[in-house]
């Protein structure tokens, strides 16, 4: 089978105004044999943020759209978080 993998993921974190607070591009690849970790994946808000950690309380949504480059394949997937102070 064919173990080679690229993918990027861009996240975009708004406001429920609409307005974008922070937006990250994430692009991972890797040729060969390796063992992928099946399960979640995180990454710090900060680096979304742009080194930001103070977000004003209040309701906030995510927007993840992951990309495989050459195959034509996509997904996107929303979240909802809130921050209370």
């Amino acid at each position: 089978p064919d173990l080679d993998f690229a993918g990027q993921l861009d996240v975009r974190v708004f406001d429920l105004e609409g307005r974008k607070v922070g937006e990250a591009l994430l692009v991972r690849s890797h040729v060969g044999d390796k063992d992928i970790a099946i399960g979640k994946n995180t990454i710090a808000l900060s680096s979304i943020l742009g080194g930001a950690w103070d977000l004003a309380p209040g309701l906030y949504f995510c927007i993840a759209d992951l990309t495989l480059p050459g195959s034509g394949n996509s997904a996107s997937a929303t979240s909802k978080f809130a921050v209370a102070r």
